[in-house]
């Protein structure tokens, strides 16, 4: 099922063993690849229970070609929301071309369990409807392609989604965070962590950042400045932090 690419793997899974509830798998610096690999695939074969807690993925790109690497991390994936996953956990290498992302397989954005979502270096692009993630309170993404389209469908769809954090994932020059009266997202994080001047900043990172979002009370920009800030409909706002002295903490 998995080759060599895979480091590392933590699952929690009550029901995998009578008395084992929390296993981890991490490839240490004697272990060869293959062994490790070997190991993981022993355990998804043997692992009976319905439901899988959280997983954890971070994924190396070896010597196959990157298409074999994107079916190997969807197979990852697809076990994962097989078994119901509340805490889903990817990441993957940057590349180059934004084109060679990772995409997000379709059927993550059907999943009515998950209630955490990160993602790392893929494209997140879910359409307009996609009837999943009702359970969704917190997403994270990181340098993901992605665009304002996206951002609205996800806050159409997941309406418990409390905290949005986004770390270099700009994609449009004016990104818009626009949320109904029944969204629940209480904190916005975004992060610009590259922190270079705007002579040398990267083609599709946003200027301006439009935020409408009723039901927010918190409201956090790190790194570079944005051009324009333009705030609406925020009667519950609480507390706003601008901040372009220092970058916030990798997630």
């Amino acid at each position: 099922m998995l080759d060599p690419p895979l480091r590392e793997w933590k699952i929690i899974a009550g029901d995998f063993l009578p008395i084992v509830e929390n296993i981890e798998f991490s490839c240490g610096a004697d272990e060869e690849t293959d062994e490790f690999i070997e190991n993981i695939n022993k355990f998804l074969h043997r692992h009976t229970s319905p439901l899988i807690r959280s997983l954890k993925i971070f994924f190396a790109w070896g010597d196959e070609s990157l298409e074999e690497h994107k079916i190997q991390l969807k197979e990852c994936i697809e076990f994962a929301l097989n078994k119901s996953v509340y805490d889903l956990d990817v990441y993957c290498p940057s590349y180059d071309d934004w084109d060679d992302l990772f995409v997000v397989p379709k059927r993550l954005f059907a999943c009515p369990s998950i209630t955490s979502l990160k993602l790392r270096t893929c494209q997140f692009n879910p359409q307009q409807t996609f009837g999943g993630l009702k359970s969704l309170r917190f997403l994270y993404l990181k340098e993901a392609c992605t665009s304002n389209k996206a951002f609205k469908a996800t806050l159409e769809n997941c309406l418990l989604l409390e905290e949005l954090t986004l770390q270099d994932s700009f994609c449009e020059y004016e990104m818009r965070i626009l949320a109904s009266e029944d969204s629940q997202l209480k904190s916005l994080l975004v992060i610009d962590s590259h922190l270079c001047d705007s002579d040398s900043h990267e083609p599709n990172a946003a200027r301006k950042i439009e935020v409408a979002v009723p039901n927010l009370k918190k409201v956090d920009f790190y790194g570079r400045l944005f051009d324009n800030y333009k705030f609406q409909n925020h009667l519950s706002l609480e507390e706003v932090c601008i901040d372009s002295t220092m970058h916030k903490r990798d997630e």
